[in-house]
């Protein structure tokens, strides 16, 4: 797991060494063992290095073919590249035992071909010295990510948009567009970004570059049709072998391997074939709990580390933890990102980096086996689409004096509100208003200047699937890419942490769309799997998200979104409408209104937005956030 950056002048002018250099520094939370810059004239690529795999010298980048011809900068993990080093390379002689050199000698062999052939998390660049041709490509889900802009005839990339800044070649900017984009999804949605003229190539993709031309190439994409012809019984098996599979692969390290452990079923599943995996060594496993009882887990996570014997680590995750995980992170993610999980999810990965280098965690099972409620909301309000929208909105109505709000972990009240509020709108616009914050109407309110249009997921070619696989598809291409995804790779990043999805590995994940609906509905394979192997109050336990009581927080006196949201820094932004921000706030703290989504969105863009693009350097004064 690595850091990568590069340029391309296309136009002839010199690399000079000392910006690729500055773009590698930019990365270095990314990759803290060691840096490396290659140059040829007007191309140039740099790297920063986590050791995972060859922890020699001769496992560094930026790889060079022996002949000069070729170079690679390569940012993930090609779990099966020992099988393709057999399979293709048994006779030639290698220098290192990295999976980079293997991935280099199948670029150079097969091209764009060789791209299908990896199992792995990746992003790579490639170029041809020869041919003058330069290659990126993206692992399926976009686990790894790449971003790219062009200054004239310059082209630039790297792991993280700040690498992009540091080269003194582009600035950061706000897009006008995404501002909207963003307050409705909590995200801006590859391939666009929060920045004009920067993109994210998305999961799946390759793009070619040449002296005249670009071309960007989709090599991958869920599908769930056709619908494999299989019983449920075989189709359990097999699901068994591929998930055993899947962390058998993502077991392959020279470092120590530990797990995000929840106590829910999906991580708990991992680490009970990670122990399949080693009977006898030492897995370390981590979790995050909360004061707030019904936030808490680690009663469960104790109970699956007991029963698993793994040596688990907990991490207590307060208001003032909160406080100072924005501080650190800062300076770090240098994307709005409004998923509050984001802050505990960094809190356990440094907990984490104590005692491993690389993580597991069990993050893609909700969006292929139906583990989130909004799979069962979408097809009642799907079925339910002839009851006209006013029904919908007045039910809200109603709902909001009947049902008391509670801050409580996706309190009933909570859910009832949530769903009568996306219900009032078509597919796929319901599904992004219950995972989101704001509808573009009240985004549009919000605003001082017109939000523009909004970026919307298409439900047009999806239509004639079945509501399940509709929403799956959907949740994939949304939530998973854009948020969860992103979420983890920088939150894990920021800690020099290594974190890997077995349950996205392409080989299971393939098979599992092509599932019938009613062996994936509410995870119904993955609990039959797993009888008899956790406990029984593991496997039935209803979904917990990874969220944080900010709902409780935010309504306390001097509140941190009390001393990030005021007039004086709204103002100085100018992005907001400090009037309807202060009415929010007012309405979440007296209880009449649960506004914690929409006002951690708020806060997350303001300070975003502070630190990138106004160059505010935020050192809160002490008790910042404290209340």
């Amino acid at each position: 797991m690595c850091g990568i950056a590069g340029i391309w002048n296309r136009g002839g002018q010199a690399v000079q060494p000392e910006v690729l250099s500055a773009m590698a520094h930019a990365l270095h939370h990314r990759g803290p063992d060691g840096e490396g810059v290659w140059s040829k004239d007007s191309i140039g690529f740099a790297h920063r290095r986590l050791s995972i795999i060859d922890l020699s010298d001769k496992g560094a980048q930026p790889f060079v073919s022996s002949d000069a011809r070729y170079a690679l900068t390569f940012n993930g993990e090609i779990y099966n590249y020992r099988q393709l080093r057999q399979e293709y390379f048994a006779d030639d002689v290698f220098v290192s035992d990295s999976d980079t050199e293997v991935l280099l000698k199948l670029l150079i062999r097969f091209g764009k071909d060789a791209i299908p052939k990896l199992r792995g998390m990746f992003a790579f660049a490639f170029f041809d010295v020869v041919e003058e041709r330069l290659l990126f490509a993206c692992d399926p889900f976009g686990k790894k990510p790449l971003y790219y802009a062009w200054v004239d005839e310059t082209l630039l990339f790297a792991s993280e948009p700040k690498a992009l800044f540091a080269s003194g070649y582009i600035k950061p900017q706000v897009s006008p567009t995404a501002i909207s984009d963003y307050m409705q999804h909590e995200y801006v949605a590859i391939p666009n970004t929060a920045y004009q003229n920067i993109l994210a190539l998305p999961g799946g993709r390759s793009m070619t570059v040449t002296k005249n031309s670009v071309s960007i190439a989709t090599w991958w994409r869920p599908n769930v049709l056709p619908k494999s012809k299989i019983t449920f019984d075989a189709a359990a098996k097999k699901f068994d072998d591929l998930l055993g599979q899947a962390v058998e692969r993502r077991m392959v390290a020279d470092v120590p391997v530990g797990i995000f452990l929840s106590g829910g079923l999906d991580s708990s599943t991992i680490a009970w074939y990670m122990r399949q995996v080693h009977p006898t060594s030492d897995i370390h496993s981590c979790s995050v709990s909360f004061d707030e009882e019904s936030f808490n887990e680690s009663s469960y996570a104790d109970d699956m580390a007991r029963a698993l014997g793994t040596t688990h680590h907990n991490f207590v995750f307060t208001r003032s933890t909160m406080r100072e995980t924005l501080q650190e992170l800062l300076p770090i993610i240098d994307v709005p990102l409004a998923d509050a999980s984001l802050l505990p999810t960094y809190a356990v990965s440094k907990l984490a980096r104590q005692y491993m280098k690389v993580v597991l965690g069990g993050d893609g099972a909700d969006e292929l086996l139906g583990g989130y409620g909004t799979f069962d909301a979408y097809e009642i309000a799907n079925t339910l689409s002839w009851m006209p929208g006013g029904i919908w909105k007045s039910l809200e109505y109603a709902v909001q004096y009947i049902f008391p709000v509670s801050h409580r972990y996706f309190s009933f009240d909570f859910k009832l509100k949530s769903f009568l509020r996306g219900a009032q709108f078509g597919s796929p616009e319901n599904l992004e208003v219950w995972l989101g914050a704001f509808t573009f109407a009240e985004a549009a309110l919000l605003l001082s200047k017109s939000p523009g249009s909004a970026k919307q997921l298409s439900v047009e070619h999806h239509k004639h699937l079945h509501l399940f696989d509709q929403a799956s598809l959907l949740h994939i291409q949304g939530y998973l890419s854009n948020d969860i995804l992103v979420k983890f790779d920088r939150a894990t990043m920021a800690a020099s942490l290594e974190a890997r999805t077995p349950f996205l590995d392409t080989d299971l994940a393939e098979f599992v769309l092509r599932l019938p609906v009613e062996y994936k509905r509410h995870k119904r394979i993955l609990r039959h799997v797993m009888q008899g192997r956790l406990p029984a109050d593991i496997i039935s336990r209803k979904k917990q998200g990874f969220g944080i009581p900010v709902g409780k927080w935010f309504m306390q006196q001097g509140s941190i979104a009390r001393q990030i949201l005021t007039q004086e820094r709204i103002s100085a932004a100018s992005v907001f409408n400090y009037s309807l921000i202060n009415e929010l706030l007012l309405a979440h703290e007296k209880g009449v209104q649960d506004n914690r989504k929409k006002i951690y969105t708020l806060m997350m863009y303001q300070l975003w937005y502070e630190y990138w693009i106004m160059g505010r350097i935020v050192s809160p004064r002490p008790g910042w956030g404290e209340g």
